[in-house]
């Protein structure tokens, strides 16, 4: 059975896990994690582990040993090319914080140092990234004081830089998150005299620093912490766990979208639980984010490690519907006379304007057949080259946004159109006396029930009858769940809900997220 989006699932422990450890260094390569170091309750670890992201399972590595660094803990770790490097750390057992820059060839198995950089010495719980073949680091600790230098390693000409600080330069810290984007550096909270929940934006074109502060008090925005982590995906930030005013997070996964500037927080769903943590391993992998180790609430270094979902079920479906040309209803041209079938529905909802539909046209008519369903799949799901991103203006949104909102927008005016297109609605529901508009394709592919009855039905009128046997208001919210995965919670009838649970069986795999986010609405409501 696939996991529900936005859950967690438990990864086995075999012989071969690591020892509970926390903050060490990790680099995630050619389907497989890397991990060396850290810090146990007794000491620093020396040993290298690999952990497969196919079958989830550990083992150890024994690297070469000449140029080994010493053990040590509180260290980051950037990947370039075949390698992962990281600098500095602490030794907990003579209380010495490290320096030098050390580099693991993934090929070679070895060790090899990259020497130290006399403006920054010594430090440990900084931020890092990766910009143009120049390691980053900013902020962290020398021991004695924080700091928030910013500094780079030129990989090329090995040369270390100190980048002067501008009027705007955040106040030390450490213990904060630091994320590469575009042509920017992004740094959020870690510690100062307290935990901070401030953000800047390091521009290297300027070499100027900014804050990004809330547009207003009712933003959404997350807590002071520190120890936390972060990771970069499609135009995207997300956040998760640490501590802050006495305060342990990992409810809830943040998400910054580059594109608009917000946040938006994602609720864990399900019954397993991690415990929260702090200075721990969080990376992300195809549709899935893995979660080890760390220091947790329970104040308790842990092993354990977690698969959390990211994408739902929606971008499977269709990417499904897509492959086999189920249902299309029209063709797009391609090179040498051929064509592949497409729908209309989709393209219409996702494209959003006629300009973007003639765009899609003609750049179809330059591509091969196999290129065009890459296109295609692009369109459909979000997923694909990112030579498409630009592609389209306005941008093509979140795939649950655009259908969700072309819902909303369709209970408000059944007559309404989406920026002058014909309505990509091209089917009705009839259900008490009343009909619904809905895509004929989303209720195919999300619905084996409405699969079988649209692949039977073939009446000229575009009308069927409802099998689902919901009353209207509790229908327009199993139309939110196929449309989008999710039911707004928002005056929500206790008796739709009931309504809305019996619909599991029409939904096969799905069916456990169905149930299980009724089970949470309704606890809710009472």
């Amino acid at each position: 059975m696939d996991q529900p989006v936005y859950t967690w699932k438990r990864i086995p422990s075999n012989k071969n896990t690591p020892s509970p450890r926390a903050s060490f260094a990790w680099a995630s390569y050619k389907k497989k994690i890397y991990l060396y170091g850290g810090k146990d309750e007794n000491n620093e670890r020396e040993s290298f582990y690999v952990f497969n992201l196919e079958d989830l399972e550990w083992e150890q590595k024994l690297p070469v040993q000449e140029k080994e660094p010493e053990t040590r803990t509180c260290v980051l770790s950037v990947l370039h090319d075949d390698s992962m490097f990281f600098y500095g750390g602490y030794k907990s057992q003579n209380s010495s914080v490290l320096s030098g820059l050390f580099e693991y060839n993934f090929q070679s198995n070895q060790w090899n140092s990259h020497g130290y950089f006399d403006d920054y010495a010594e430090s440990y719980h900084y931020s890092t990234g990766l910009y143009r073949d120049n390691i980053l680091y900013f902020g962290g600790s020398t021991g004695y004081y924080q700091t928030n230098k910013f500094v780079s390693y030129d990989l090329h000409q090995q040369k270390w830089i100190l980048i002067q600080p501008s009027p705007k330069t955040p106040e030390q810290r450490y213990l904060h998150s630091g994320e590469v984007w575009n042509d920017s550096y992004f740094v959020f909270g870690g510690l100062s005299f307290i935990e901070n929940n401030d953000f800047h934006r390091y521009d290297f074109g300027s070499g100027k620093w900014e804050e990004i502060t809330q547009k207003n008090p009712e933003t959404l925005w997350p807590k002071p912490r520190r120890s936390h982590r972060t990771f970069i995906h499609n135009n995207k930030m997300y956040l998760f766990g640490g501590y802050g005013h006495s305060i342990w997070h990992g409810d809830c996964i943040w998400i910054f979208d580059f594109r608009n500037y917000q946040w938006r927080k994602v609720d864990i769903l399900g019954d397993i639980k991690p415990k929260k943590r702090r200075v721990f391993l969080f990376e992300k992998y195809h549709d899935s984010i893995i979660l080890f180790g760390g220091f947790t609430e329970k104040h308790k270094f842990t092993k354990s490690g977690y698969v959390l979902k990211l994408k739902g079920d929606l971008e499977k479906d269709l990417s499904h519907f897509l492959k086999n040309q189920v249902l299309c209803d029209t063709t797009i041209s391609c090179l040498r006379n051929q064509s592949i079938g497409a729908h209309k529905t989709i393209l219409n909802a996702r494209l959003k304007t006629n300009e973007n539909i003639i765009k899609l046209n003609q750049k179809a008519s330059t591509l091969e057949r196999r290129q065009v369903f890459h296109l295609l799949k692009f369109i459909y799901t979000g997923i694909g080259e990112s030579s498409y991103k630009s592609m389209f203006t306005p941008n093509l949104d979140s795939i649950s946004n655009d259908y969700l909102s072309l819902l909303q927008n369709n209970n408000k005016n059944t007559n309404s159109n989406i920026s002058h297109l014909k309505s990509p609605f091209d089917f009705k529901i009839q259900l008490d006396n009343q009909l619904i508009q809905v895509h004929k394709i989303m209720m195919a592919a999300r619905s084996e029930l409405y699969y079988g009855m649209l692949t039977i039905v073939d009446d000229p009128s575009g009308i069927a009858p409802d099998l689902s046997g919901l009353s209207h208001s509790a229908f327009i919210l199993l139309l939110q769940f196929i449309y989008s995965d999710k039911i707004n919670q928002n005056d929500i009838d206790l008796n739709d809900l009931i309504q809305l649970k019996d619909c599991w069986k029409y939904f096969g795999f799905r069916s456990n997220r169905l149930k299980r986010i009724c089970n949470k609405i309704t606890k809710i409501i009472k």
